[in-house]
């Protein structure tokens, strides 16, 4: 039991390379240096601008839409509040009428008159008669 085996294996180093030189040696390049894009590549870049310009259409209209709803809900409070104003005014033409006037006086013990003199303005003073 005191043999022990010993298994070691050299593997040749590669030469050490930063992160970037990395990515770069995948992304295919042509001689110019510009980056070369595939059909496939194209195809998935033209799928996500669609899907971003469909995106940003859908918020546009959902916003348009919920202000259309607000607005719509504010005309028919103010057609309300336009009513009401409608119904105070003529309530308030009736309690400022005559009859009106004369009946809570009527109620509060006031006394009507009926022969009512009045003065007429002729610049002089009146003697009494």
């Amino acid at each position: 039991m005191g043999n022990c085996f010993r298994l070691t294996v050299h593997l040749p180093r590669m030469p050490r390379t930063t992160r970037l030189q990395r990515v770069r040696h995948k992304i295919p390049h042509t001689s110019s240096g510009k980056l070369q894009l595939g059909q496939r590549a194209l195809a998935i870049l033209l799928l996500l601008v669609i899907s971003g310009m469909g995106i940003m259409y859908l918020v546009f209209v959902n916003v348009r839409v919920t202000k259309g709803f607000e607005i719509q809900s504010l005309e028919k409070k103010l057609i309300k509040l336009q009513q009401s104003q409608q119904e105070l005014q003529i309530q308030a033409a009736q309690l400022q009428s005559i009859q009106s006037i004369e009946q809570s006086s009527a109620i509060q013990g006031y006394i009507p008159t009926h022969d009512a003199r009045y003065l007429s303005s002729s610049g002089v003073a009146l003697k009494g008669q």
